[in-house]
């Protein structure tokens, strides 16, 4: 097992220096850039496919079955778990148990 390197006094003292003054500059640093390049943005009119977008949005029948569903959002589904065993089971040719 490798034991991982000790640090000494002077090797803490400098770590804590530099630590320190990034802390007290960091708030004077330029914004970060943005989380989507520029280049990335769609411009008004376009799909990008490679995005999955969808410029029609979703069918009708998709939003009927979500909103006969949203009561159970953020649930998770615990009646349905012995169901959904069972069927794995005789899908892979195993006991339940298994």
């Amino acid at each position: 097992m490798k034991v991982p390197p000790s640090i000494n006094r002077r090797q803490w003292l400098k770590l804590a220096a530099v630590t320190t003054t990034g802390l007290a500059l960091a708030p004077r640093l330029p914004a970060a850039s943005p989380a989507v390049p520029a280049a990335r943005i769609t411009p008004p009119g376009f799909v990008q496919l490679s995005l999955n977008e969808n410029a029609f949005g979703p069918s009708p029948r998709a939003l009927a079955a979500m909103q006969a569903h949203l009561g159970e959002v953020g649930r998770y589904p615990f009646a349905l778990a012995p169901q959904l065993v069972r069927t794995l089971a005789t899908q892979e040719g195993v006991m339940p148990d298994h």
